[in-house]
């Protein structure tokens, strides 16, 4: 939003809303009832917040802190993503890409409901990084890059797995911590890539030389 208020790209909304109009009425004529059962989703998630938010699990963790360690980093992440949303304003597609999936990883640790399951908006930002991965470094490019998906698979496979037969709190809660903090780790391990302007052809040719 801070992108196409700063660049007047209204067009941008209108293709958002007419897209958003055809599949709300697709949606309705395949499975009419849909609304009234989401709205009571909606509102279950919000009252379940209190006991599945990062605040809830650092108080576990943590049993004896003094300050509120969650409302820091709750603080601290939307300082961060508002600092990089006004920072990417006026800059490449790349970067406003690379600052949206900061703020989808960000979302979970900010004092919201957590549900792993929702972690599937996680993906684009994994992409991104591995496609930085790919461009940055050319030689064994695809061994470097199988280095990277591997763990961000397998790590939360192990996690899931642990608590599948017998409920362990630790790993439900690592589940629930480690892969946006991951994402975020992962997102500013490769920030001067995403921020920079794109090569240009001769440096490009460069490379390959």
């Amino acid at each position: 939003l801070i992108f196409i208020v700063s660049n007047r790209r209204w067009h941008v909304l209108t293709g958002f809303g007419m897209s958003l109009i055809i599949m709300l009425i697709i949606s309705f004529l395949t499975h009419p009832g849909w609304g009234l059962p989401y709205i009571r989703a909606v509102l279950s998630n919000l009252f379940q917040g209190p006991n599945l938010n990062l605040d809830h699990i650092i108080q576990i963790w943590f049993p004896n802190e003094r300050i509120s360690i969650a409302s820091v980093v709750s603080i601290f992440l939307v300082a961060v993503v508002f600092i990089e949303s006004v920072g990417a304003a006026q800059a490449h597609f790349r970067r406003v890409f690379w600052t949206a999936c900061l703020a989808l990883a960000a979302m979970p640790l900010i004092g919201l409901a957590i549900f792993p399951s929702n972690y599937v908006v996680l993906l684009p930002a994994l992409v991104l990084v591995l496609a930085m991965v790919w461009d940055r470094w050319a030689r064994f490019r695809a061994l470097r890059t199988a280095l990277i998906l591997i763990p961000f698979i397998v790590v939360p496979f192990v996690l899931y797995l642990q608590t599948v037969y017998v409920y362990v709190p630790l790993y439900t809660d690592l589940l629930a911590v480690v892969p946006p903090v991951a994402t975020i780790l992962a997102l500013y391990w490769m920030r001067w890539w995403a921020v920079r302007t794109p090569r240009i052809w001769a440096d490009q040719f460069k490379l390959r030389k």
